[in-house]
């Protein structure tokens, strides 16, 4: 997967991954914003309450709805999935 930027190498800049089995009380907590990073198809389905759906067509898209969407002031947790 590729965000279309220089020098950001997904598989080396990560985040923390979480323990399915604590999933739950992450996305539960009044701090975490939820973003949900599939497709279109996949989110019409169904997804988690309160997830926000960027509406991006590809992961390129995505730095710039972060940098549009997300406050590192109010959004210091922030749990995604795809």
């Amino acid at each position: 997967v590729t965000m279309g930027m220089t020098g950001l190498d997904p598989a080396k800049t990560v985040g923390t991954y979480i323990e399915p089995k604590d999933w739950n009380a992450l996305i539960d907590r009044e701090d975490v914003r939820l973003i949900d990073t599939r497709n279109t198809y996949e989110t019409l389905i169904g997804t988690f309450k309160g997830a926000v759906d960027p509406k991006t067509e590809s992961f390129r898209q995505f730095p710039e709805w972060v940098a549009k969407n997300l406050d590192p002031k109010r959004d210091k947790s922030v749990a995604m999935f795809c």
